[in-house]
């Protein structure tokens, strides 16, 4: 009896692989017959019922996103200097039923792992071709640079990216990139100092065209300095001139009023003199013959 039970569990269990197969939450199925496909992918979890082999045969394939790293390769820039690179790709199966028939694997242990293999090989040629191409039409500055006005390596980032996903839309790939990036970027010992001494001569230019600017600026603020000292100069004359002219002027006024009486003219002088040295505080210690001060002698007529 015993036996008889187990015989009709295994033929149940038989059965059912035969006519049903089950997807998991990570998953998408695609089922196809007599080798072609057909019915949409299947992508949400669940069992599902199908024809046995070689009616019908279901693919199951990873739908999670797949992380790939291709090789460190040299890649030529614009201007023929030399930078080695390494790209990481996010990439995600979105339609089985064009990426089956592109990477079909005839391996038997693990065909649906064979195929993405084959799509890694596929997406590292198309990496290799689009660095050169982008790389090729980027100067060196565009990725390496001291000057952030000058650094395009996002953009370089972007292009690489755009040029494989218009890759894989054009052969049908049934293949999503989900993102792309540069992980490693180095210089070839090889070319290591030849970089360096471009990159001095870049600075050195650098420092020559703004030492320039500035004597250039330099020469012209020396210049508005000598213009605006002359001209002040030639104002403070003038008004000296003037000035002069006018003193001139008021001293022969005064002296036509002098000559008519030298001497009380000579008093008055010498009187506005000493009021003018003099005031509470003063202390003086001189001679009475020093001009004014004999009027403070007592004899003094």
């Amino acid at each position: 009896m015993l036996n008889l039970v187990t015989g009709l569990l295994l033929a149940l269990v038989f059965v059912l692989w035969l006519f049903f197969f089950k997807v998991r939450q990570n998953e998408i199925a695609l089922v196809t017959t007599f080798g072609k496909p057909s019915g949409p992918p299947i992508d949400q979890p669940g069992a599902y019922r199908k024809w046995p082999w070689p009616i019908q045969k279901v693919h199951i394939f990873d739908k999670r996103i797949q992380n790939l790293e291709d090789k460190l390769d040299e890649q030529q820039t614009s201007d023929r200097k030399i930078l080695d690179c390494m790209l990481y790709v996010g990439w995600q199966i979105k339609d089985p039923a064009a990426f089956y028939p592109k990477f079909a694997s005839s391996s038997l242990t693990d065909p649906e792992a064979e195929s993405i293999a084959q799509a890694e090989r596929v997406l590292q040629q198309m990496a290799r071709s689009a660095k050169k191409d982008v790389f090729g039409s980027h100067p060196f500055s565009d990725i390496i640079s001291t000057d952030s006005s000058q650094f395009k390596f996002e953009a370089v980032e972007r292009e690489i990216l755009a040029r494989m996903q218009s890759t894989i839309v054009a052969n049908n790939y049934g293949i999503e990139l989900k993102y792309l990036g540069i992980k490693k970027l180095a210089i070839p010992e090889s070319s290591t100092q030849k970089v360096f001494d471009s990159m001095k001569a870049d600075r050195a230019q650098l420092v020559t065209a703004i030492t320039a600017q500035g004597e250039h600026e330099a020469a012209i603020i020396r210049q508005r300095a000598s213009s605006d000292s002359q001209r002040l100069i030639a104002q403070a004359e003038a008004d000296a001139k003037t000035i002069r002219g006018q003193g001139e002027l008021m001293a022969a006024s005064y002296l036509s009023v002098f000559q008519q009486n030298p001497e009380l003219a000579k008093f008055l002088l010498e009187l506005n003199a000493l009021s003018t040295s003099i005031n509470k505080q003063t202390v003086l210690i001189l001679d009475r013959d020093t001009e004014p001060f004999p009027l403070l002698k007592a004899d003094q007529k």
